[in-house]
C-alpha cells in the first residue's frame, strides 16, 4: 500500500482504517492508514475505547508522521499490535480528522454501519484495572488467545473466586472476569460461589470470595462502562470480546449478565426476594447498585434498538436520550450524537459546527415533532445559564444511581395521562424561546416538603389531610392523599409500559408498604413484606412517584408532586401535554416585552386532573413562550 498523508479527503461513504504494522512489545507503534468504502465490505475490527485526558498524550508514527494519542488509546494500540502480522483497525481517534467538524458530522452520521459492518467490536477496558496498586507489576506483551484465556475462566471459576493474593496484571484481570463470569452464569443467585446469605435472608459477599469480588468491583469502575459511545458500540456489534491488558473474554459476558439480571433479580425475578435493596449486604448493595445501573442502559439500548422499527415500544430518540443522558461524553451533544444509531429514521443529524444550545434545541424540536406530544419537555429540569430551559437536558450529575430509573419510569408512565385532552399541539420555535398554547389553572400555594422514606410520607400526610372532608374534585381528601403519593400509577406487569392506574383494592397493600417504611424491628418487616402479595410493586411505585419529587396544595387546594418545586410555581395545562406542567414567570414577566414569558420548571402530577378534568369547552387557550 502506498504511503498517504495523514488525513486524505473523504467522499460518500468511504472511511480511513489503520493498518497496524507487525512490532514486538518495546517496538514503536507504527500505522499506516487507508481509504476504502463501506460498500465493498472491507474487513477490519473496530475498537470502543475511553480516549481519556486529551492533554495527557503519547506520540506513535502515523504514515511516518509524529502523531499523539491519549495514553489509553496508545496502551491499547500496543497491545492490539502482533509480532507476525498487520491487524486492522477502525479506530475514531485517527481514523476520523478530529479538526474537520464537517467530517467529524459525516463520519458520526455512519457509525451504526462503521460499528455494525465491523468483523468483531474491542471492547477495550484499559491496561489494567483502575484502582491497583504500583506494586502489582504490569503484564507485557500482546493479547492472549481468547479462547485459551475464556477456557481457563470456565474450567477455573470457582477457584479463581477463592484467589486472596494475585501477583500481576494479568492475573487481577483473569480473576475479575471469572467472578463476572459467575455472575453471569444461569445459576440462581443465592447458589453462586461468591455469595452467601445474611441473616436478613438478602444476598452478601461469601467471606472467601471478598478479595476476588474487590477485583470485580475495579473493573466495573473502568471508565468504559460509563462512556456514552460504548453503549451503541457494543450494541451494534456482530461479536465482542472485552479487554483488560492481555487478557480477554467474549462480550457476551454483558448480554450473560443482563439476561441473568432479569432471569433472578429483577422485580419479577425468581430471586428476587435475595436482592432487595433492604435486605442486601451493604457491602453488596454498594458494589453492585452502580454497575446494575449502567448494565440496566445496555438492556434498554439493546431494546430500543431491537425494537426499532416498533412505534409502540421504547424504540424513539426520547426515550434513549432519557436513558442514556447520564452517561460521559467529551462534548455534551455526543450524549445525543452517541445514540443516534440505535434510532434509525430519526430526522436529526448530527452537526458540529453550531453551538451545544442549539444542538439541544433542535434535538428538542425533533422529538416533539416525532412525539406529536410535549412528551419532551416531562422531567425535572436543572437550572443553566447556557441553554434554554425547555431544550434537552444532559446536567444530571450528583444524584443517585436508582435516580435515572425511577425518573425514566416516571416519565414513562406519564403518557399513560391525557391532561389537555383534545387540545392538539401547537407550538413554533422563536429563536430560543419555544412558543406554545395553553391555559394556566392555578399557582402553588403551600409546600410540604421533599420525599422521605424513612418517614414513610407521615408528614405529608399529617399536613395535607389536618382534618377530615373531603377533596374539591370528588372523594376524600384521605383517598386524594394517597393516590396523589402514588401518581395514581401502580407498577404491573400487566398495564401498558409496565403500570396500571390505581384502584381502591391497592389501598390496602399501599398500607402495608406505608408500616413497612417505619417498621425498625426486621421481622416486623419480614411479615409484612411475606404477607402482601403486591409488596414490591407497591414499594416501588411508590419510590418512582415520590423521590425527589416534592408534595404541594395549590390555591385550588388540589395536591401535587412535582420536581424543584417553589410556592407561586404556575400550574398549566399546555395544548398537546400528557401532564400538566409547572412554569415559573421570567423575572421581567412584568414588562409588556415579557408577559407570558416563563421558565419550565418540569411537568407535575394535580389529582383531579390528570385526565382532562380541567379543559372546558369555555377555556380560552392563551400563548405561552418559555426560555
Amino acid at each position: 500500500m502506498a504511503r498517504q498523508p495523514q488525513h486524505v479527503p473523504l467522499f460518500h461513504r468511504q472511511i480511513r482504517l489503520v493498518k497496524m504494522l507487525p512490532a514486538h512489545w518495546h517496538d514503536e507503534v507504527r500505522i499506516d492508514l487507508e481509504v476504502v468504502s463501506l460498500d465493498d465490505c472491507p474487513p477490519y475490527q473496530a475498537l470502543s475505547y475511553t480516549w481519556g485526558d486529551q492533554t495527557d498524550t503519547q506520540d506513535i508514527s502515523l504514515c511516518d508522521e509524529p502523531f499523539g494519542v491519549t495514553r489509553n488509546l496508545f496502551a491499547a494500540l500496543r497491545r492490539l499490535r502482533q509480532p507476525d502480522e498487520a491487524r486492522t483497525l477502525w479506530v475514531d481517534a485517527i481514523c476520523i480528522n478530529q479538526k474537520d467538524n464537517a467530517e467529524r458530522s459525516d463520519q458520526v452520521f455512519m457509525m451504526k454501519q462503521i460499528y455494525s459492518q465491523a468483523t468483531e467490536v474491542l471492547l477495550w477496558l484499559g491496561d489494567r484495572l483502575p484502582g491497583g496498586s504500583p506494586s502489582v507489576p504490569l503484564s507485557e506483551g500482546p493479547i492472549r488467545d481468547q479462547a485459551q484465556s475464556y477456557s481457563l475462566l470456565c474450567a477455573q471459576a470457582d477457584e479463581l473466586a477463592t484467589t486472596t493474593v494475585v501477583n500481576s496484571t494479568e492475573e487481577e484481570a483473569l480473576v475479575a472476569f471469572a467472578v463476572f463470569n459467575i455472575l453471569s452464569d444461569s445459576q440462581h443467585w443465592p447458589a453462586k460461589r461468591v455469595f452467601s446469605l445474611n441473616e436478613k435472608g438478602g444476598l452478601m459477599v461469601s467471606a472467601a470470595c471478598s478479595a476476588a469480588w474487590n477485583l470485580f468491583l475495579r473493573l466495573t469502575r473502568s471508565s468504559w462502562w460509563y462512556r456514552m459511545w460504548v453503549v451503541q458500540e457494543f450494541v451494534l456489534a456482530k461479536t465482542s470480546q472485552l479487554i483488560i491488558g492481555n487478557i480477554s473474554a467474549p462480550g457476551t459476558l454483558i448480554t450473560r449478565f443482563l439476561d441473568s439480571q432479569d432471569q433472578h433479580v429483577s422485580a419479577s425475578g425468581c430471586c428476587h426476594q435475595y436482592s432487595t435493596s433492604w435486605k442486601m449486604d451493604e457491602s453488596f448493595r454498594n458494589g453492585t447498585m452502580e454497575f446494575r445501573m449502567l448494565m440496566w442502559g445496555f438492556k434498554v439500548a439493546r431494546n430500543i434498538y431491537r425494537a426499532a422499527d416498533d412505534r409502540d415500544t421504547l424504540g424513539s430518540l426520547r426515550t434513549t436520550a432519557l436513558v442514556m443522558r447520564y452517561r460521559q461524553a467529551s462534548v455534551p451533544r455526543d450524549k445525543v450524537y452517541g445514540l443516534l444509531a440505535l434510532v434509525p429514521g430519526t430526522s436529526l443529524k448530527p452537526d458540529y459546527d453550531i453551538d451545544e444550545t442549539e444542538a439541544f434545541a433542535r434535538t428538542t424540536e425533533v422529538i416533539i415533532e416525532s412525539d406529536r406530544s410535549l412528551m419532551a419537555l416531562v422531567g425535572s429540569r436543572a437550572p443553566s445559564l447556557r441553554s434554554p430551559s425547555w431544550t434537552f437536558q444532559t446536567d444530571v450529575e450528583g444524584v443517585e444511581d436508582w435516580y435515572y430509573e425511577n425518573t425514566f419510569r416516571r416519565i414513562r408512565f406519564s403518557e399513560l395521562f391525557s391532561a389537555s385532552k383534545g387540545l392538539a399541539l401547537r407550538y413554533r420555535r422563536n429563536g430560543n424561546a419555544l412558543e406554545l398554547l395553553g391555559f394556566r389553572f392555578g399557582s402553588v400555594e403551600t409546600l410540604l416538603g421533599t420525599f422521605d422514606e424513612a418517614d414513610g410520607l407521615r408528614e405529608w400526610e399529617s399536613r395535607a389531610t389536618t382534618e377530615e372532608g373531603s377533596y374539591t374534585r370528588g372523594g376524600t381528601l384521605k383517598d386524594a392523599f394517597w393516590r396523589t403519593t402514588l401518581r395514581d400509577m401502580v407498577i404491573s406487569a400487566d398495564g401498558p409500559d409496565g403500570a396500571k392506574r390505581a384502584i381502591a383494592s391497592d389501598f390496602v397493600s399501599y398500607q402495608v408498604v406505608r408500616r413497612w417504611m417505619v417498621a425498625k424491628d426486621h421481622s416486623e418487616r419480614v411479615s409484612l413484606e411475606q404477607g402482601c402479595v403486591d409488596f414490591e410493586n407497591l414499594r416501588r411505585s411508590i419510590a418512582v412517584a415520590c423521590r425527589y419529587q416534592t408534595f404541594f396544595i395549590s390555591d385550588g387546594s388540589l395536591f401535587g408532586l412535582g420536581p424543584n418545586v417553589q410556592t407561586g410555581d404556575e400550574i398549566w395545562i399546555l395544548a398537546g401535554g400528557h401532564v400538566p406542567f409547572l412554569l415559573r414567570p421570567h423575572s421581567s414577566g412584568a414588562s409588556e416585552a415579557h408577559q407570558n414569558t416563563y421558565t419550565l420548571v418540569g411537568d407535575c402530577y394535580v389529582h383531579g386532573i390528570m385526565d382532562g378534568e380541567a379543559v372546558e369547552k369555555t377555556a380560552i387557550l392563551q400563548a405561552v413562550r418559555l426560555i
